[in-house]
């Protein structure tokens, strides 16, 4: 005998059966449902976490890049400027170089104009002393010749025997 044939089911024992597994199979698929919605969620959870994870990684990464990159920037406009600096020093210094080497000729050439100036004031005053002496001599001359004319013009109103006399 077979195994539904011994048992008897009437209608109503069958429609509650029915509605009896169908409420089960319901609550079972609802739970399951739930279940795999929960393990989803989850799995999504996670992922949006691994996102959040990746994105914020990334953005500091670019954020250190960024800042690398500026770092750089500046060192690369700090040497430039300093390059820049060391230039106008060095044209400072030549500059100060040629002011001070035109300074000591210039200094170098007052010193030989003074020396020059004295030299030229002392043959100046040679120069004068020689002229009055000159000039001494040749009045001390004059009146040598002027004696020695009146000399001549008083010999020249003589007698020979008085110009022999004379001399």
């Amino acid at each position: 005998m077979h195994i539904f044939t011994a048992v008897k089911f009437n209608f109503s024992t069958l429609l509650v059966g029915m509605f009896l597994a169908v409420v089960v199979g319901y609550l079972i698929g609802y739970f399951l449902r739930k279940l795999i919605s929960q393990y989803q969620l989850k799995e999504a959870e996670m992922r949006k976490r691994k996102i959040i994870e990746e994105a914020e990684q990334e953005a500091q990464n670019k954020l250190r890049a960024a800042d690398i990159e500026g770092k750089e920037r500046a060192l690369v406009e700090k040497e430039k400027v300093e390059k820049e600096v060391q230039l106008k020093w060095s044209e400072l210094r030549d500059k100060e170089r040629r002011t001070n080497q035109k300074e000591d000729e210039l200094s170098s050439s007052k010193v030989k104009l003074i020396e020059i100036e004295k030299e030229l004031s002392l043959r100046m005053g040679e120069a004068q002393k020689i002229k009055q002496s000159g000039l001494d001599e040749k009045a001390r001359y004059e009146a040598l010749a002027q004696e020695e004319m009146k000399k001549l013009e008083n010999i020249g109103s003589f007698t020979a025997e008085q110009a022999v006399e004379e001399i």
